[in-house]
């Protein structure tokens, strides 16, 4: 049975890379609802997201991420690109990443997999089955799963 988390106990840092106003909305109002505490940066492609990480490009005061969901297809860098380039980093190759993208290709898939991605979901787009992959993600991934120590970048 897992356990509730602790009011006070320090909440998740959560990296949301995606250039979706709409996603990014479902998303946050999605794990507003979770059980366990969680902070969201966002971050609107993966040149930005890398530069969170780095603490750079007015990012310096940015918290690392406990997690990292990461959508597919952005803007001057995709999401396989910056997968590629952080799991390339000895700094920032720990951080687990869910692939969070409508892609259903099955070539997107298994080079996200190659790209050591943790996991990937194809994102719902209506509220309630985004609440549901969310629930999920509560139970597994900030309730159920040690996440790596959180390390100074």
């Amino acid at each position: 049975m897992l356990n509730d988390v602790a009011p006070n106990r320090t909440p998740i840092e959560l990296l949301l890379i995606d250039d979706d106003q709409a996603d990014i909305f479902l998303a946050s109002r999605a794990l507003k609802r979770c059980k366990t505490r969680v902070e969201i940066q966002v971050a609107r492609n993966g040149e930005e997201g890398l530069a969170l990480l780095r603490q750079e490009q007015g990012h310096e005061g940015a918290k690392r991420p406990d997690l990292i969901f990461l959508d597919l297809n952005m803007p001057r860098m995709n999401g396989h690109e910056f997968l590629a380039a952080m799991k390339a980093d000895g700094n920032f190759k720990s951080i687990p990443t869910i692939v969070m993208s409508m892609s259903e290709d099955e070539a997107d898939i298994q080079k996200s997999y190659e790209l050591q991605a943790n996991a990937y979901i194809a994102k719902p787009i209506e509220l309630d089955a985004f609440a549901s992959i969310i629930r999920l993600i509560d139970d597994h991934w900030f309730r159920a799963v040690r996440l790596p120590p959180r390390l100074d970048s």
